[in-house]
């Protein structure tokens, strides 16, 4: 019965350990690299933007001092690399194919850009005042006590003020 016991908690371990080693397999891919101008001198804070081709994910990172950038758990695949930083010409990379566990280097010479000139025009739209004018009257309650009213039909009423006339308005009666 001991031995029994024994070859149980032999495989038992070999099977923990098996376990433990399979979950450390990689399933992910890295790029690292250097970014530079054309004279050699390394450009730090440069945007570094890798684009995932068939899923159209990004994942973006910047240069460091040394004018270097590293972009980690990037899934497999086909992917789509550019730099950029304002006062530089963007450099771009594709058809870059990415296995599985693959850390590959991939280095950038950045051109100077060429100058470009934004004009902006905030203009102000002149207030328009209003040309139309409004006529406006109050019939106070003696009037309308005191004032004979046809047919008790009260929008009568509104003939009192100026301005007003009576008329079918278009409206066939």
């Amino acid at each position: 019965m001991n031995r029994r016991i024994a070859h149980a908690l032999a495989a038992l371990v070999c099977l923990l350990l098996l376990a433990r080693t399979v979950d450390a397999q990689v399933t992910l891919a890295a790029m690292r690299g250097k970014v530079t101008d054309q004279q050699g001198a390394v450009i730090p804070g440069a945007t570094v933007t890798a684009r995932h081709v068939a899923t159209n994910t990004t994942k973006v990172g910047v240069t460091d001092q040394l004018g270097q950038y590293y972009l980690s758990n990037l899934p497999a695949g086909q992917y789509e690399v550019s730099v950029e930083l304002s006062g530089f010409g963007t450099e771009r990379r594709t058809g870059l194919v990415l296995q599985v566990g693959q850390e590959i280097g991939l280095d950038f010479k950045l051109k100077l850009g060429t100058v470009e000139e934004t004009v902006t025009v905030v203009g102000e739209t002149a207030l328009v005042e209003s040309t139309r004018s409004a006529i406006a009257t109050v019939i106070k309650k003696e009037q309308i006590d005191d004032l004979p009213v046809l047919e008790r039909d009260f929008s009568s009423l509104a003939l009192l003020a100026p301005g007003v006339t009576s008329g079918t308005g278009g409206y066939a009666a």
